[in-house]
């Protein structure tokens, strides 16, 4: 898998989340999602659960993918850690972080969604506002703040590229919970891009934006599989949308698959 064929074709993926994301906001009888500010400020380790007989919220949802991103990323098995710890060059995926490089980078999100929208004739006032609304979310400060917690590396494009797969993979097995180490796919991920000299190449402002870009995918693709409740149809067109984002960056997700040490790429 060619990072910078992941980096060329990242526009092209977010008009395509874009599409099935203004979809879900389209149909009015799968309103599932809490759309107020969440307070992603109370970020606690403890498993979170869902109360069956209230909605789904987003809150929850990110929260579980953000636990099981948070907790095993940082994480290294102590079989492969020392003999891939030599094959790495961290200036290929870690990057410093730019306060301004991130507003531009979600500001340019969201006015993508918003153009869309509007293109595709699916934005309307209550679209529109809650499109908005995802930028009071505090989405990246919280993702950066859990990996410093668990001791990831909180600026770091493998770390991004895994979380993006994972809650893709997660989306085509129809599962909001899994409890999925990934400390092994980001390893798999950064000795990759150690050896990619288009990575190598890249500036911080660049991969700042390439890793940013995949989180908001991400929770693009977690927003449209809350926004499918509990429906069959929707919950396929979901699936279906994942399995897409995956192909079109030239990851089949058929190579996916999850072992005693987590996710892995093949």
């Amino acid at each position: 898998m060619s990072t910078i064929f992941f980096a060329r074709r990242s526009k092209a993926l977010i008009l395509a989340t874009a599409s099935a994301f203004a979809l879900c906001l389209a149909q009015d009888t799968r309103a599932d999602i809490d759309w107020s500010t969440p307070s992603w400020g109370g970020y606690s380790s403890d498993f979170l659960t869902y109360d069956v007989n209230s909605r789904l919220q987003l809150q929850n949802t990110f929260n579980n993918h953000n636990r099981v991103f948070g907790n095993s990323s940082g994480r290294r098995s102590k079989k492969s850690g020392a003999k891939e710890q030599g094959k790495k060059n961290p200036k290929a995926y870690q990057y410093q972080y730019s306060q301004s490089v991130s507003q531009q980078t979600e500001e340019a999100f969201i006015a993508n969604l918003l153009d869309h929208a509007k293109k595709t004739g699916t934005l309307d006032a209550a679209a529109e506002a809650k499109i908005r609304r995802m930028q009071s979310w505090n989405f990246i400060p919280t993702i950066r703040e859990t990996l410093r917690k668990k001791g990831g590396s909180k600026d770091s494009v493998a770390q991004a590229m895994a979380f993006w797969l994972v809650i893709n993979y997660g989306t085509i097995r129809k599962a909001q919970d899994m409890g999925v180490e990934t400390g092994n796919l980001v390893n798999q991920l950064e000795t990759v891009m150690s050896k990619d000299k288009n990575m190598l190449s890249m500036s911080d402002a660049d991969k700042q934006r390439l890793a940013e870009n995949l989180l908001w995918l991400a929770l693009m693709q977690i927003v449209i599989q809350e926004e499918a409740g509990q429906d069959p149809a929707a919950l396929q067109a979901a699936a279906n949308q994942a399995r897409s984002n995956l192909k079109s960056l030239g990851v089949d997700p058929e190579k996916m698959t999850i072992g005693k040490n987590g996710l892995a790429l093949h």
